[in-house]
């Protein structure tokens, strides 16, 4: 049962902050989506992880319930596998899988990268990634951006993408998808979304 530590291996990292290649019409995208995301403060809803690792060329897929709340609350509680767990609040960030816990804080540097990332793309600012190129796509009901990450020494998780869909109706992030160099990949998708619904604080502490 070793899906949720999956989570960790491919969002963490220590990344370097370089110069970012973006167009303006791309600029402009990213302004409207992180104006349409300022109106949120909580999401709540249902997710799924689907995650891909080539030497078993198979995706494992696992569920849950998914709770974030401006800046720096995050629940990820796993019904399928049941009990396991991913939690980030404030500096402190906790994973149980399979009923082994680990504590870190923020000064554990690929924790604060997490929690850069993650924030970044849940509220819709992905310029605060440390990406070196972030581009934009459109579809009938989603814009799609994708940000580039450096392949250096400085990259120590390995993620060389990003790549998060918002729905046109709300802004809110639908899929974050990550990639890293070796074709291994998480993709966690949204569902039964409600915007700024309260939060209980419980949700977040153990």
């Amino acid at each position: 049962m070793k899906r949720l530590s999956f989570i960790a291996l491919a969002l963490l990292g220590c990344l370097c902050v370089r110069a970012q290649e973006i167009s303006g019409q791309d600029a402009a995208i990213l302004d409207q989506i992180k104006a349409a995301n300022a109106a949120y403060t909580t999401i709540t809803a249902r997710f799924t992880q689907d995650k891909f690792m080539p030497i078993f060329e198979e995706s494992i897929r696992s569920e849950g319930n998914y709770h974030y709340s401006k800046p720096d609350k995050l629940s990820m509680a796993y019904t399928d596998p049941a009990g396991d767990l991913m939690l980030i609040n404030g500096d402190n960030f906790t994973m149980i899988a399979a009923g082994r816990k680990q504590v870190t804080t923020a000064k554990n540097a690929k924790m604060r990268d997490m929690r850069t990332i993650l924030a970044s793309c849940m509220e819709g600012d992905v310029r605060r990634m440390p990406a070196t190129g972030i581009t934009c796509e459109t579809t009938a009901s989603q814009y799609v951006v994708t940000a580039t990450l450096p392949t250096g020494k400085e990259n120590k998780s390995g993620i060389v993408r990003v790549v998060a869909s918002y729905d046109k109706a709300d802004g809110s992030i639908a899929t974050l998808y990550t990639e890293e160099t070796d074709g291994t990949s998480n993709t966690y998708t949204l569902t039964d979304k409600r915007l700024n619904e309260e939060i209980d604080e419980t949700t977040f502490n153990l």
